[in-house]
Order: structure tokens, then sequence, then C-alpha cells
């Protein structure tokens, strides 16, 4: 195995880490967040956590059957996780935005 080829999987492998890590950190407070929420109940928790289980596993069913039609894995995982990393980067300045928002109209 080429120098390269493990810098890559090393790259892919921090990347992986520190996405899970931040999304189980998360995820880890959600219930919580959800049954203290005025009107909700545990059977909507696990209403949300069993569309959310759904919907991972049909993404996961679709991701495979484009890779293997593809063949080209490592674009595919490069784009997705850029995707998801964009994807992070705006929900935290869309949360910076909101809470400054919030905050002006609180001061007026």
């Amino acid at each position: 195995m080429s120098k390269k080829s493990l810098r890559n999987i090393y790259s892919l492998g921090f990347v992986s880490f520190f996405t899970d890590l931040s999304s189980e950190m998360v995820l880890s407070l959600l219930p919580t967040f959800i049954i203290n929420l005025p009107g909700s109940n545990p059977a909507l928790l696990g209403l949300i956590e069993g569309v959310a289980e759904a919907l991972s596993f049909g993404m996961r069913a679709i991701s495979g059957f484009f890779s293997d039609k593809l063949g080209k894995r490592k674009s595919l995982v490069l784009k997705l996780i850029s995707l998801v990393l964009k994807k992070q980067t705006l929900l935290m300045v869309w949360k910076m935005l909101s809470l400054n928002l919030k905050r002006e109209v609180i001061k007026k």
C-alpha cells in the first residue's frame, strides 16, 4: 500500500471520527430535549426515532446502489463527507445568526 493511500485512509478516518463524535454529542441530548417540549410525549419521540432509522436505512441502500453503479467509491465518499461538513457549518452559522437576531429583538 502506498503512502498516498495510507494518507487518504487516515484522513478519512480522522474526518469520520470527528463527524461521528459531534453527531453523537447532539443525538444523546435530543431525546431529553424533545420530551421536555410542551405537548410532546414518549410516543412522539418513538415516532421521530422510527422515521429517522427508516430514513437512515433507506439512504444506506440508495447510496450503496449508486456506489456499486458508479464504481468510484473514493469520489463519492469525498463528496458526501464534504456535503456533511458544509451542512454542519451552515447549521452552526444559522444558529449564530438566529441567536443574534433574537438578542436584537429582545433588546428593542
